[in-house]
């Protein structure tokens, strides 16, 4: 068995690395990979679904992006062959709580870094609907909705001008050179500490929406600063 799983990683990266790394190639063989991960899962097999995990980062992360030319809420146009800084890529959707969660660690972290980085947001959603949330954010933050609403029954998948995104939200992309040296996806959550009287003991309750936001903060942070290397 772990001789089959060994020989099951060798296929998927050997083949992840024989084919051009251009992430344009990208879109389906994660969406093979996320089905035979779904299917290893569902029979308990967490070793084989973690191999297929790791194919996906393996045609992600080192891969080449195109060049993409995005129109701004504000009616602009941002091209990435023309942005000489590393960009942040952060693709979001109205509906996804995590991606609010991090509206405001990510203006704080683009406050201090525009200088040195291009901070983008890609919206799942029309201009229309992201309207008033697009106000939540830092104008050091250029956010670029879909051109058109993505149907109800793709809300995972995203695709403008060619930029094509099937992971989830929000999902973190660095990219540097016009490559892509790492992604998350995500956002975190703080504990809670409730206090308790009773058995004689108080246990501070913590600010969870400011230990939300530091940790988030510093995952941003960490993340920019990579991109800085």
């Amino acid at each position: 068995m772990k001789y089959i799983l060994t020989l099951l990683l060798f296929i998927l990266v050997g083949d992840a690395f024989s084919q051009d790394k251009l992430f344009r190639n990208t879109p389906k063989k994660i969406g093979d990979f996320q089905q035979l991960a779904s299917k290893a899962r569902y029979k308990n097999d967490s070793i084989r679904a973690r191999a297929y995990d790791d194919s996906i980062r393996n045609y992600i992360i080192n891969s080449k992006i195109d060049n993409y030319t995005f129109k701004t809420i504000e009616g602009f146009f941002l091209t990435t062959e023309n942005v000489s800084k590393p960009i942040f890529l952060v693709t979001s959707a109205s509906w996804c709580g995590p991606c609010r969660i991090l509206v405001k660690p990510l203006n704080k972290i683009a406050e201090e870094y525009s200088d040195k980085i291009q901070f983008v947001v890609l919206y799942w959603d029309t201009k229309e609907n992201i309207d008033s949330l697009a106000k939540k954010y830092s104008s050091k933050v250029t956010i670029v909705p879909s051109p058109k609403q993505s149907s109800s029954d793709g809300m995972m998948g995203l695709n403008i001008t060619g930029f094509t995104h099937s992971l989830g939200y929000p999902t973190h992309y660095l990219i540097k050179n016009k490559i892509i040296i790492d992604y998350f996806t995500g956002a975190l959550a703080a504990n809670v500490n409730i206090q308790n009287s009773k058995e004689g003991f108080e246990s501070p309750i913590l600010d969870t929406d400011a230990k939300t936001f530091n940790l988030n903060y510093e995952l941003l942070k960490t993340s920019v600063e990579k991109l800085l290397k």
